[in-house]
């Protein structure tokens, strides 16, 4: 019996993906098939040709157990040719396995490799759920007033990989792309070689385990639901041949200015399998890829380089292998920023960005890796139990820290760095990239002579020292140097730089003082058998091992040659370029003595106060000013000398972040930045400074023709009375205050963190309404007579954030509460509405840089403010995004009706459902829309729920 088919069945079945009847049916099938099938019954032969003929194949629309068949694939024996191709098939998988399963260590260490089998953790991607049932994205992802726990749930890498037959998965320097690359390709030949793999894990059953479940660390999973707790990964399609291309080393192999096909990949494959003495296998991979199908995974399509045309050809190879090998699923790895271009785009590929890692995932992958050093380093398990909670410890107490964990690659750096000071890791950026450089320096440095000391000894293979004859300080020195000019004249500003080995040479030479007895050539050998602080890139180039040490080496530079004018230049010349390592920079040389540099720099970065019609190069100098004020905290308390700077850099991030001269992102930088430093606004950060919009009586269009309710179709509502709703949603400071004033305790502690001009969240309906109350009798007096303090109704909200048939002429009157009397009787004059029914605040056409929508790549709540241009006509700000609100209204199908008692009840029943509207930070744009409603008990209290208020006279609303 083929016990490699049966092992994967009954891992389907532990997983989910297949029921017991359908376990039992393929089981009868299988054995009827390998008993009546003759040659398929003859031992290795059959086992090899029957696990390579498995398939799962689901409707993946319909329960994935739905019209599943056992497909396997018979071949004559052909009695010692068959053992033959066995032979080759076996070698080559495990070839695979053995290039797979190392870890890619930044600089490495030959004496404890790590695997990346035993470490590896699941990664998610930005696709959802909804991605896989509708082609149509506006549609797919509406509403239609569901509750949300019916809303679309992340789908991983793994699960993307299943449901698109050709995909190109997203991500930046460090994501883990590679990673997942090897990881899957590591997996199908574990499964393929079965008992004779080197390892009994991984393999399909590992594969697909479920993601890391979230803790009371992480509420949200970045932007989307996550995948069920304990709901393993999706994979339908059994072991697959992997084929494994790195599109540099085949762009290398390219005869310059030829254009690519299939048989490009195809002659680079026949190619890496004569070097490995397995020439023979490529016809049967051949045959295997075209009758079965096989999983081909291209990584690296970004760093394939530009020159002679090399990059369109690489992209006519993967498209011509993909059609010419129909039956292989295909993957793609590239770097976002690079396929952003029109001319790298796929056709007919599936885009599937990265997420950056959640405090799950990194939990999940410093347990492993701590594990994984007991089992097989000189570690005691409850030693690798105690780093293993020290370093999660020190990763919660510093955000900054933690943020550098969410990058794969970066965490397997703090790893490292954490293990090399036995349980210890620094607490600042910089001091972290000036341990891990030290790290790297010594991996280059001692890698060969740690692995052969003998052989090292006796064919005098010195360190890299020793052939200089120069210490580490002056070698330092030189690589800052060498980083410094290949960032300055890098051409792309993602990624690291390519760097001739003759500018190695001649930097390593000044540092040994350009001794007569320094052989270069010895130099070059050294570099070429050598990784390190620098590795080689497979096409006769350097680089650094990631653009962050690059980065950090240029900044040392410029902190000692060129701080702080030159450095305030390039940055703001060349923002993208300069900003990581402008910072780096200015912590570098604030060491020893902190405020004077800063000043300094902050001086040359933000000279004058900002005009609202800047220059970008001043915006980004004022930007990084305020970046490095609080990067290196010497903003508080200055000496009475800085003091006009502090304010000058304090006021030009709330220009930058009410202006339209940076993106989302930035504005919301800006934003933090402001609040570390002190966000002046009162009507942001106090209650008494809250501001309010007049909305006037009469009518206005309710309602979506886009929604699938037919009774939420869309009709005329007539309001019978003013009211006047809040500019902004209650922030955090606001909450706060309330809280303290109320002497309350916050039934949820998580309302009251973060920065004070934060939208306020974890708030349920009932709180909002307290909080309500509590306001009411806080003004009383304050109001007109009959006014009072209330959450907005449903029609209320939404006549607030599109506006009625007829408009107000000039601008949106803002005041306090105590001015609301005139706002009210000093009503403006009104013209027709434009827009009587538009879809977005701000009118009909979606824009991701109006609102805090997933679209905006944010991806959490962000100031409150930043979006001036999605203001709503009568001059409300953040209704699309940023928190949904709660709305005093019950849910009831549509057609509105006003006089109807129970729709605003007071204590709702626990069956009662209350509407909230505006969308959220981690929604989609459809969310966003004015007519787009949810309903939610009035009990949930979530990291996306937060209110405004109103103030109002008129009961029936």
């Amino acid at each position: 019996m083929n016990t490699q088919v049966t092992e994967q069945l009954r891992a389907w079945l532990q997983a989910g993906q297949i029921d017991q009847a359908t376990y039992d049916q393929l089981l009868g099938d299988l054995r009827a098939q390998v008993q009546g099938s003759g040659a398929l019954a003859q031992g290795d032969r059959a086992t090899a040709v029957a696990t390579a003929g498995v398939a799962i194949r689901g409707d993946s629309h319909a329960p994935i157990n739905t019209g599943v068949q056992l497909h396997l694939h018979q071949t004559p024996d052909d009695g010692p040719a068959a053992a033959q191709s066995d032979s080759l098939r076996q070698a080559y998988l495990r070839r695979v396995w053995s290039a797979c399963d190392r870890l890619q260590l930044v600089g490495g260490d030959v004496q404890h490799p790590m695997r990346l089998g035993a470490v590896y953790t699941a990664l998610l991607t930005t696709l959802n759920t909804g991605d896989l049932h509708s082609p149509n994205k506006a549609q797919r992802d509406l509403p239609h007033t569901l509750g949300r726990e019916q809303r679309p749930r992340a789908l991983s890498a793994v699960a993307a990989l299943n449901h698109h037959r050709h995909l190109v998965l997203l991500g930046g320097p460090g994501s883990g792309k590679s990673s997942f690359v090897n990881y899957v390709a590591l997996c199908m030949a574990g499964s393929l070689l079965g008992s004779v793999a080197p390892h009994p894990e991984p393999n399909l059953h590992t594969l697909v385990q479920p993601l890391p479940p979230a803790d009371e660390r992480d509420d949200q999973w970045l932007f989307e639901e996550p995948p069920k707790p304990g709901q393993p990964q999706p994979w339908n399609h059994g072991a697959l041949v992997p084929v494994r291309v790195v599109l540099r080393d085949l762009a290398a192999q390219m005869p310059v200015g030829t254009p690519g096909d299939a048989g490009t990949v195809w002659r680079y494959l026949q190619a890496d399998l004569e070097s490995a003495a397995l020439g023979e296998y490529a016809a049967l991979l051949k045959d295997e890829l075209l009758q079965h199908g096989g999983l081909v995974l291209f990584d690296g399509m970004d760093e394939v380089p530009e020159a002679e045309q090399r990059r369109q050809a690489i992209q006519q190879a993967v498209l011509g292998f993909t059609e010419s090998f129909s039956k292989c699923r295909v993957l793609v790895t590239c770097r976002t920023y690079a396929y952003q271009k029109q001319d790298w785009k796929l056709p007919g590929f599936t885009a599937a960005p990265l997420r950056l890692f959640a405090w799950p995932q990194i939990k999940a992958f410093v347990t492993a890796w701590y594990l994984h050093m007991a089992a097989t380093w000189p570690l005691a398990p409850e030693e690798a139990q105690a780093r293993t909670e020290e370093l999660l410890r020190r990763l919660q107490a510093n955000p900054r820290v933690a943020e550098l964990a969410r990058y794969p690659l970066l965490l397997t750096l703090l790893a490292r760095v954490h293990e090399a000071r036995s349980g210890d890791l620094p607490t600042k950026r910089e001091a972290l990239y000036s341990e891990a450089v030290k790290l790297l320096l010594d991996d280059w440095e001692r890698s060969k002579r740690q692995a052969q000391p003998q052989a090292a000894a006796q064919l005098g293979q010195p360190s890299l020292s020793d052939l200089l004859k120069a210490d580490s300080g002056q070698l330092l020195q030189q690589l800052y140097r060498l980083a410094f000019d290949a960032h300055l004249q890098q051409k792309d500003l993602q990624g690291t730089a390519d760097i001739r080995p003759a500018d190695v040479v001649e930097a390593l030479m000044r540092a040994s003082g350009q001794r007569s007895d320094v052989n270069p050539l010895q130099l070059r050998n050294y570099l070429q058998d050598r990784a390190g602080i620098l590795v080689e890139t497979g096409v006769g180039w350097l680089q650094f091992p990631h653009r962050t040490f690059q980065e950090y080496l240029a900044a040392c530079h410029l902190a000692n040659d060129g701080f702080p004018h030159q450095l305030a230049q390039l940055l703001c010349a060349q923002p993208e370029r300069w900003r990581e390592a402008t910072l780096l920079a200015a912590a570098h040389a604030a060491r020893g003595n902190r405020a004077l540099p800063t000043w300094a720099l902050v001086d040359a970065l933000c000279p004058t106060p900002l005009p609202e019609g800047c220059t970008s190069g001043a915006a980004w100098g004022a930007l990084l000013a305020g970046q490095v004020l609080v990067e290196l905290e010497v903003a508080h308390n200055p000496a009475p000398e800085h003091q006009h700077k502090l304010n000058r850099v304090r006021e030009a991030q709330l220009v930058l972040m009410r202006g339209t001269l940076l993106p989302a992102t930035e504005r919301a930088l800006a934003g933090r930045t402001l609040a570390a430093l002190g966000d002046p606004r009162p009507e942001v950060m106090t209650l008494a400074g809250m501001q309010f919009a007049h909305i006037p009586a009469g009518p206005f269009r309710m309602g979506s023709e886009e929604e699938r309710d037919s009774k939420s179709r869309i009709h005329t509502l007539d309001l019978p009375a003013d009211f006047c709703m809040a500019r902004y949603p209650v922030t955090v400071a606001q909450w706060r205050e309330y809280l303290n004033a109320s002497r309350a305790q916050p039934p949820d502690p998580r309302s009251t963190q973060g920065d004070g001009n934060l939208p306020a969240a974890y708030i349920s309906w009932h709180e909002a309404r307290s909080f309500c109350a509590w306001l009411r009798q806080h003004w009383q007096g304050l109001l007109p007579e009959g006014w009072t303090v209330d959450l907005p109704s449903e029609a209320e909200w939404e006549k607030a954030a599109r506006g009625g048939l007829q408009l107000a002429t000039g601008a949106a009157v803002l005041a306090p509460p105590q001015t609301i009397q005139r706002v009210v009787s000093n009503r403006p004059p009104v013209g027709p509405n434009p827009w009587p029914a538009r879809a977005y605040p701000w009118g009909d056409a979606f824009d991701n840089d109006r609102t805090n929508t997933v679209e905006a790549g944010i991806h959490q709540r962000c100031v409150v403010g930043a979006f001036a241009g999605g203001a709503s006509p009568y001059g409300c700000e953040d209704m699309a995004g940023q928190v949904w609100e709660w709305t005093r209204s019950a849910f009831m199908a549509y057609p509105y009706r006003l006089k109807d008692k129970s729709r605003e009840p007071a204590n709702p029943k626990r069956n009662t459902e209350m509407i909230v509207r505006g969308g959220s930070w981690d929604d989609a744009r459809v969310f966003a829309r004015c007519a787009c409603r949810l309903r939610l008990s009035p009990d949930n209290r979530e990291y996306y729920l937060g209110f405004r208020v109103v103030l109002r006279s008129s009961p029936v609303s």
